[in-house]
């Protein structure tokens, strides 16, 4: 496997652990913010019905680009500021504008990191590398996920939220190094 390749898988693992520390809760939050049944449903909809357009639109776009590794930082970046919105949330028309700019951020990400992690694949081992993505994304939720429980158990969301934010943007700054990779290269 190439460094950029680890680097991609590292930066990956480090931002969805951030981001699952609150999403196995996501449905306990909405309760919390007075969101009943029909309003959870809709806002986790609205999350990841645009996250899935925009991942299709931009896709296209980012096609043309010769700039994916700047997409893909940018990317982190805005996740993790976008997990800072969460603090922010105090109703269920709220929690759907959150969950609109994190759809935002995933439909910026997801394309361009796909495309950088899979123009570096070695040849003859596609599967096992694809399955470091998969399997570590599997791995790293379901740590994040008993993390959070136990968290929002002894502190509340507020604290996920900071967390998700700090882990989320050492993920950003992580991926900045994807830039130097970037100067030998136009990929």
């Amino acid at each position: 496997m190439r460094p950029i390749q680890k680097l991609l898988l590292l930066s990956n693992y480090i931002n969805l652990f951030g981001f699952a520390l609150f999403s196995p809760l996501y449905a306990l939050f909405a309760l919390d913010i007075g969101a009943g049944a029909f309003q959870t449903g809709i806002a986790y909809g609205l999350y990841v019905g645009l996250a899935g357009v925009l991942i299709i639109v931009l896709g296209k776009l980012e096609d043309g680009s010769k700039h994916k590794r700047k997409l893909v930082v940018f990317g982190y970046f805005w996740l993790a500021f976008a997990s800072l919105l969460f603090l922010l949330v105090k109703s269920p028309t709220s929690l759907y504008v959150v969950q609109a700019i994190n759809a935002i951020g995933q439909g910026i990400l997801i394309p361009a990191w796909k495309a950088t992690y899979s123009h570096y694949e070695d040849k003859g081992k596609e599967a096992s590398e694809w399955s470091f993505f998969d399997g570590g994304n599997m791995i790293f939720t379901a740590v994040a996920a008993v993390i959070g429980g136990y968290l929002v158990k002894l502190y509340g969301f507020h604290i996920i939220f900071i967390l998700m934010f700090i882990i989320q943007f050492s993920a950003a700054i992580l991926s900045l190094r994807l830039m130097k990779l970037a100067r030998k290269n136009s990929y």
